[in-house]
């Protein structure tokens, strides 16, 4: 892309796009190959035993658990 010219902003760009095709991308392999599996994810799964709280629900702090 250089070579051709085009602008470090637009490369940047063009990178950036690309890396959330590939994770969502991936994301969704995950979410096929689980349900394949008949298993959820932490996240399913915590919700589904009452939360990481307990009965509780309370905000997730940063990613974190309670």
């Amino acid at each position: 892309l250089r070579e051709m010219g085009i602008p470090e902003s637009q490369i940047r760009t063009v990178v950036e796009l690309a890396r959330h095709v590939r994770d969502e991308a991936d994301s969704r392999v995950d979410e096929d190959l689980n349900a394949a599996l008949g298993i959820g994810t932490a996240a399913e799964e915590q919700e589904a035993a009452g939360g990481c709280c307990g009965s509780e629900p309370q905000p997730a702090k940063s990613g974190s658990c309670c």
